[in-house]
């Protein structure tokens, strides 16, 4: 061929040449994960995204006959449970000071497998990736006496406040959901296998991967499992 077609070879075998280097892959994909989980954590940072997924979600309830004061009731019982446990969910609904209801009690057995998890919001950003320090405090540790809590003001971390706020704003929204969907079926008569099976069947579980989809299709598809 001329010369531009061989060219095109040489560029094609040296593409391949370096996305066969195991360090060149994998120096690439340790900058690539960063930056993807960054794009994906400002992509979800609305709260149009937060009602899109509550509207979505009470249709499929009210396909159910889920009745609404079922949501707003469990709604209610998170929000205390949070603060008696200084934001540990499953120890507030423990609490001394939380009435042992029926309802509090589904919800202890539904959080006990983790069946009030694997929503979108969730299961969106990963939080295990190497953080950039700069512009983060800690507050509310003085003399060793509370565990504190992280602001994060920097805009080009994923765990930023601006975008963190909206995905913690959603989680509860998700957990509301899947708890009174929960909660609803063992009211009615359901075993926990039932309950379990109708909270997905609604609300669907996005943290349900395999490894090879989370650890290459998530890569290529920053919503694959959308």
């Amino acid at each position: 061929g001329d010369q531009e077609f061989a060219d095109q070879v040489t560029y094609v075998l040296l593409a391949a040449q370096k996305m066969n280097d195991r360090q060149q892959v994998t120096g690439f994909l340790k900058h690539y994960d960063r930056v993807h989980n960054w794009m994906k954590a400002q992509m979800v940072a609305t709260p149009g995204f937060v009602t899109r997924n509550i509207m979505g979600g009470m249709f499929n309830m009210w396909t159910e006959d889920i009745p609404l004061s079922v949501t707003l009731k469990t709604g209610k019982m998170i929000q205390k449970a949070y603060r008696l446990g200084d934001g540990d969910l499953l120890a507030g609904l423990r609490h001394p000071k939380m009435p042992q209801t029926n309802e509090v009690k589904h919800a202890i057995e539904l959080m006990n497998i983790g069946a009030h998890g694997g929503g979108q919001a969730a299961s969106m950003v990963e939080h295990n990736l190497k953080l950039n320090r700069k512009l983060q405090w800690i507050f509310g540790t003085k003399n060793g006496a509370a565990k504190g809590w992280r602001l994060n003001l920097n805009p080009m971390d994923a765990q930023f406040v601006m975008y963190s706020s909206i995905r913690h704003a959603n989680t509860f929204a998700e957990e509301m959901m899947r708890l009174a969907t929960g909660i609803h079926a063992m009211n009615i008569g359901g075993t926990l296998d039932d309950a379990v099976d109708m909270i997905y069947k609604l609300h669907f579980n996005y943290g349900n991967l395999s490894a090879f989809e989370s650890g290459a299709m998530k890569r290529v598809f920053p919503f694959y499992t959308w």
